[in-house]
């Protein structure tokens, strides 16, 4: 399940969850199968999630290959789990621990993660599409080669966090904080960012790219007067 060009929209998200739900095989008794991955050391490879796992503890699970289809993971417990090759479509992880977790071609489709806690995870080719992670923290995280993709990033915590080639697409990050976060190079200009916080001077913010109008939101903070 590699994330081509194809799969950084959200047509191509929708069509690749029509795919893996044909080929996919659901999971019929998910503690079992838990169970066993954690005795025998192994990984969770080739099925399905749905239904209903809030509060559940899947804390240090690997994951390949994984579908979690319309699941809640309400305040369930999935930190230092990795994903590789998963999906996560139309499921909720609100308030959820995905700390120092890791993530490697995945996508994230139509989710909800408010308040979610993806600190000192670790993001390599993710797609974020149609996305609401409002309040959510990644404070200290490491994002490589990830798109965001029509998602809502408002309130958002990202202190220190390191972004190595990010693609954004209408998303919002109003009064979203980057402290530390460097965004030389990104693009915002299709983005909401009104009220977003920087560090004192707002240091993060050379090298960023924005539109006419968003540069003038934001030459406040650098201490310029833009005359009419």
């Amino acid at each position: 399940m590699t994330t081509s060009d194809h799969g950084k929209s959200i047509d191509g998200l929708r069509l690749r969850l029509e795919s893996l739900r044909a080929l996919l095989e659901p999971v019929s008794d998910w503690e079992t199968l838990v169970r066993e991955a954690r005795e025998e050391d192994s990984d969770i490879r080739g099925k399905i999630f749905s239904g209903s796992f809030a509060g559940e503890d899947f804390s240090g699970l690997n994951f390949d290959g994984v579908l979690f289809d319309r699941c809640s993971f309400a305040e369930a417990a999935l930190a230092r789990c990795s994903f590789t090759g998963c999906m996560f479509a139309q499921s909720d992880l609100s308030n959820g621990s995905f700390q120092a977790s890791r993530w490697y071609q995945s996508q994230l489709l139509e989710i909800k993660g408010i308040g979610a806690d993806f600190g000192d995870c670790r993001l390599i080719e993710v797609v974020f599409g149609e996305a609401g992670m409002r309040y959510a923290d990644f404070n200290r995280s490491r994002w490589q080669r990830v798109s965001i993709l029509r998602s809502d990033f408002s309130e958002t915590s990202f202190a220190e966090v390191k972004l190595n080639t990010v693609e954004l697409r209408e998303a919002q990050f109003s009064r979203s904080v980057f402290f530390r976060t460097m965004l030389a190079g990104i693009d915002f200009s299709s983005c909401r960012i009104d009220g977003m916080r920087f560090s004192e001077g707002a240091p993060e913010l050379r090298g960023i790219r924005v539109n006419v109008a968003q540069a003038a939101q934001l030459a406040g903070l650098l201490g310029v007067e833009v005359v009419a």
